[in-house]
C-alpha cells in the first residue's frame, strides 16, 4: 500500500508539525510506503533538518516542497488575509498544482496528533467527491464569534479542515480551481477562518462527510 500524506507549515508551526509527523510514523509502522511531504513557507534549514531527523529515526523518506511564492501570489491576487505572516493556511486550495501527478492525498494539519492507523481513512471511497471532511460541530450555536454567519449557515453542514482527503483527479476533472477563483473574487466579506471558510462556502456540496 502507498499512502500520500501532506503537511503544510510555516516556521512558527514546525514544532507542531514535527510532533504530528512523529505520531503518524509511530502509529502506522505497518504501512510500507508512507510518503510524507511538507509544503514549506518561510521555513529555516534548521527546522527542515529537524523533520528530516524524525523521518530518519523511523527509516522513512520525507519530501519538502517550497511553495512560498505560489502561496504569496494566491494571497495577494485575491486579497486574502495571511495568518501569522504566512499564506500557508491556503495551501489546500492549490494542491492540484503543487502535486500535478498525484490523484489522491491526505492533508493533515500541523496541530493534529495521530493516535491510530490511518488505513481506513485512506481507503475511504471518494470517487464521487472532490474532498472528504469531518463536520465541525463546535461552531454551531446561537452565538458564534469565529465564523461569519453567511458561511456558517449557508449549508446544512459546516466542516472542519484539519484533516482533508483529496480526490485530485476529480478536482481537476471538475475544474474546481476555476470555481474557487470565481467564488473568491465575488465574495464581498473577509474569509474569517481562511481556507476552512472558503472550502465550506464554495465547495460544500462537493464534500463527502466523514464520521466523527
Amino acid at each position: 500500500m502507498e499512502v500520500n500524506i501532506i503537511y503544510s507549515s510555516s516556521d512558527s508551526y514546525m514544532k507542531c508539525t514535527g510532533i504530528s509527523i512523529l505520531s503518524l510514523y509511530e502509529n502506522n509502522k505497518n504501512i510500507r510506503y508512507l510518503n510524507v511531504c511538507v509544503i514549506t513557507s518561510n521555513v529555516t534549514d534548521e527546522n527542515i533538518l529537524k523533520l528530516q531527523h524524525i523521518a530518519n529515526t523511523f527509516n522513512r523518506k520525507i519530501e519538502f516542497v517550497n511553495a512560498s511564492d505560489k502561496l504569496c501570489e494566491l494571497g495577494e491576487k485575491f486579497g486574502l488575509e495571511p495568518f501569522r505572516g504566512s499564506f500557508a493556511v491556503y495551501s489546500t486550495l492549490i494542491m492540484d498544482t503543487i502535486f500535478p501527478l498525484k490523484e489522491k492525498i491526505l492533508v493533515i494539519d500541523s496541530d493534529t496528533i495521530i493516535n491510530g492507523s490511518i488505513i481506513d481513512l485512506w481507503e475511504t471511497n471518494i470517487e464521487k467527491h472532490v474532498i472528504a471532511l469531518v463536520p465541525e460541530v463546535g461552531l454551531y450555536g446561537k452565538i458564534n464569534s469565529s465564523e461569519d454567519d453567511s458561511v456558517l449557515f449557508k449549508h446544512n453542514i459546516y466542516y472542519n479542515t484539519g484533516v482533508l482527503l483529496f480526490n485530485l483527479k476529480k478536482w481537476r476533472d471538475d475544474n474546481i480551481s476555476e470555481l474557487l477563483i470565481s467564488g473568491i473574487k465575488t465574495y464581498k466579506k473577509r474569509f474569517r477562518i481562511f481556507d476552512q471558510s472558503i472550502i465550506n462556502y464554495l465547495l460544500n456540496d462537493k464534500i463527502l462527510r466523514l464520521k466523527l
